[in-house]
């Protein structure tokens, strides 16, 4: 289960942005096992549904759901760097709810690839026939 949290911006022009992001999980459950959703990931989709298009009980409500049922998230992380946080990576998990472990989270071998920076290029995929 993730529990997220609502922050509202004010805009120098007067307009506000809104933004949802987790702010933790239950340990032992598929989306803390799935090694891949971390505090402070945007969410930008729930099962295909735009945020923006939902007040954030009816956010956390989509979250919830029957135990044993899909759930499709989209994030994005930001990436911190020495001048600014900068939109670097939107994911896509699956997760079944009310599971235990990381088989339960489902994230694509590309997205996996953009998460893990450690492993990009992987030094397999770069072999050539001479």
């Amino acid at each position: 289960m993730l529990e997220l949290k609502e922050d509202i911006f004010h805009l120098a022009d007067g307009r506000q942005e809104r933004r949802v992001t987790v702010e933790s999980m239950i340990l032992g459950m598929s989306a803390s096992n799935s090694n891949v959703i971390q505090k402070g990931d945007e969410l930008l989709q729930v099962n295909g549904q735009n945020v923006d298009d939902l007040p954030f009980p009816a956010i956390r409500e989509s979250v919830c759901g029957q135990r044993g049922s899909l759930v499709s998230f989209r994030f994005r992380r930001f990436q911190e760097s020495a001048n600014s946080s900068s939109p670097s990576k939107d994911f896509q998990v699956v997760l079944k709810r009310g599971s235990w472990g990381a088989e339960h989270a489902v994230v694509s071998p590309e997205d996996q690839d953009l998460l893990d920076v450690r492993s990009w290029p992987r030094k397999d995929s770069m072999n050539l026939q001479k």
